[in-house]
């Protein structure tokens, strides 16, 4: 027939960052009565939730294998399928957690969530982790940590070539926001919540395991991503360091000093990679009106600098440099405050390392980063302070699992001997006694 007009697209899949194994195809299988123990590091974040393992034939360098899941969900109330779109982890994302502990020490009972597409084509209410609720009093925060450690497992068997426990104990350790682990009421809330036996249920995989969270040790963000820098790096911890770490829904300062948390550092300001974002629609929206652009197509600007519009792109790095220097400039001014001229010990002056971490500080394609002008700025009271970008959204998940593996590391002997090794990975990561 003359004069067709074919309608097959060929349409781009975004795939976040950290995100690709999801992109892959599971069958794991489930050995009954198998029970193993695991050392875990966790970074629960607003936008993603990364967990990394060391299991007992593995090195040090495992903890570097970080496995992610987006973290907004939507919880399901009725029992109609939500048929996946495809083979993929990504479209087969739906799990019933149950918690085995009773009230008061269950933050959830029984859930039915969602991830990916499934989340979206189920078009009803997303739950995400803000800033206007502390992460200690958020069920999906709880819920993001159980499935993340279930999805973590299923891709780490995968990795390994080996089938599931039936039950794992998990020795974890986790970062909260400074804000939340201020006082010891938050740190006694999170323990009595995460310390339980949880039960996760894939009818999409076709496995139930059981997770038991027997040890836990809390950080907050940017400490973890300070201890993991130095870990790394093998050089110790200087006396007093400046560690800020910009996730989506806020911005976490902490002082440490002599490699243990200076209470009054501990800050964490309402805003972050969400409202950088947003600054920088409302910039475009004021300067060429038409609609507001779409929170996928800025996310996607602020890592190339150009904005999607149609079949066109449009170069918008002076806009994103603009909202980047207001935000440092803010977060600068509350660091001064909030920190600094609230206390008497430590002063600006006393810094002699200033460590940023997280995405929000990620410099783009086009090379700004907005902990340069925070650096900037900071160098002005202080201009021998070293500063340290690392941008690498896996320090923490990383730090963690070094933290943990300190803490609990000896209950990795308790385990089965055929636990199968990672793929060898060319470099050795070493941690000094």
């Amino acid at each position: 027939m003359r004069n067709q007009i074919s309608l097959n697209t060929s349409a781009k899949v975004f795939i976040e960052s950290g995100e690709e194994l999801l992109y892959q195809t599971y069958s794991p299988k489930v050995v009954k009565d198998r029970v193993e123990n695991v050392v875990a590091g966790l970074d629960g974040g607003s936008t993603q939730t990364r967990v990394s393992f060391m299991r007992r034939s593995d090195e040090l360098q495992s903890l570097e294998n970080v496995y992610v899941i987006p973290s907004a969900i939507t919880e399901i109330k009725h029992a109609a399928e939500i048929k996946a779109k495809g083979t993929e982890l990504y479209h087969r994302m739906e799990s019933f957690i149950t918690n085995q502990a009773l009230a008061p020490y269950n933050i959830f009972d029984k859930v039915r969530v969602v991830r990916g597409t499934k989340m979206i084509d189920a078009g009803q209410a997303i739950s995400r982790i803000n800033s206007s609720v502390q992460k200690v009093n958020t069920p999906a925060f709880y819920i993001n940590i159980i499935d993340a450690i279930a999805y973590g497992l299923v891709m780490d068997c995968a990795q390994r070539k080996m089938p599931l426990a039936e039950t794992y104990q998990v020795s974890l350790t986790c970062s909260l926001p400074p804000d939340d682990v201020k006082g010891d009421k938050n740190k006694e809330t999170f323990l009595k919540n995460i310390q339980n036996s949880f039960q996760w249920n894939s009818l999409e995989l076709g496995v139930q395991i059981n997770i038991d969270i027997v040890n836990c040790y809390i950080t907050t963000e940017p400490e973890a991503g300070v201890k993991c820098n130095y870990a790394l790096s093998g050089e110790e911890i200087p006396y007093l360091v400046l560690a800020v770490d910009g996730g989506g829904r806020s911005i976490g300062t902490e002082i440490l000093r002599q490699g243990l948390t200076f209470p009054q550092g501990s800050i964490a300001y309402p805003y972050g990679g969400t409202q950088l974002a947003d600054d920088v629609a409302n910039k475009y929206f004021n300067m060429y009106g038409g609609s507001k652009p779409t929170e996928i197509s800025i996310r996607e600007a602020l890592r190339t600098g150009y904005l999607r519009k149609g079949r066109s792109s449009i170069d918008i790095v002076e806009l994103i440099d603009e909202a980047k220097r207001e935000l440092a400039q803010k977060l600068f001014n509350d660091m001064i405050t909030n920190v600094f001229d609230s206390q008497t010990i430590v002063t600006i002056e006393d810094i002699e390392v200033v460590i940023f971490s997280g995405r929000l500080f990620d410099e783009g394609e086009y090379g700004i980063s907005m902990a340069n002008y925070v650096a900037d700025l900071i160098k002005t009271r202080n201009p021998e302070c070293e500063v340290i970008l690392n941008t690498d959204s896996y320090m923490i998940p990383v730090g963690n699992g070094i933290i943990s593996f300190m803490e609990f590391g000896k209950v990795l002997s308790d385990n089965p001997s055929d636990v199968l090794a990672l793929p060898e990975d060319d470099e050795e990561l070493e941690l000094e006694n």
